[in-house]
């Protein structure tokens, strides 16, 4: 599974993430700079700019070390003392690798979140990303390619002759 890097000037917290709708739509955003608040000792949270979706994705009961997002507020939250009640409304989307120890730190500063591994990322962002830079095509395995590795019919890379002046390339046949 894809993981995420919460980085601050003096802090970096390492997220492995889940393999549901929400944690997916919550790559497809990266990468953000939120702002993180304590709220009721139990979190640290934050609000995202778009709403998750949440669609296909279960409740779950509340444990340490969640990386979590609340539908009905649309935050995103850390949880650090968990009561263990489930709640249909916290979606799990991942939980804690390292740094569970720096949480007091993401209060201080900006929070960058970024993919912490992108070439081993989802396929649906691979896809997107394909279809925003022309020259990117998507692999059955889906990583991409780039347009100069894609082979003609015969299995073959097309070879251009040289340009001489006044004339345009032509391919080989």
């Amino acid at each position: 599974m894809p993981r995420l890097r919460f980085s601050t000037t003096d802090a970096e917290i390492i997220v492995t993430t889940d393999d549901n709708p929400t944690a997916r739509d919550l790559l497809a955003q990266l990468p953000l700079t939120l702002a993180f608040t304590d709220f009721a000792g139990k979190e640290k949270i934050s609000t995202l700019p778009q709403r998750l979706a949440t669609e296909g994705s279960p409740g779950s009961a509340t444990r340490d070390g969640a990386l979590i997002y609340y539908a009905p507020w649309g935050n995103l939250g850390f949880i650090y003392r968990a009561d263990g009640k489930h709640d249909d409304d916290v979606i799990t989307l991942g939980h804690i690798e390292s740094g569970k120890d720096q949480l007091e730190r993401l209060e201080r500063n900006p929070v960058h979140v970024e993919l912490l591994n992108p070439q081993l990322s989802d396929p649906t962002i691979s896809a997107r990303r394909a279809r925003d830079e022309p020259h990117l095509r998507l692999r059955r395995s889906g990583r991409l390619r780039h347009r100069s590795q894609l082979r003609d019919g015969a299995g073959r890379r097309p070879r251009l002759r040289r340009v001489r002046r006044g004339r345009r390339p032509h391919r080989h046949q």
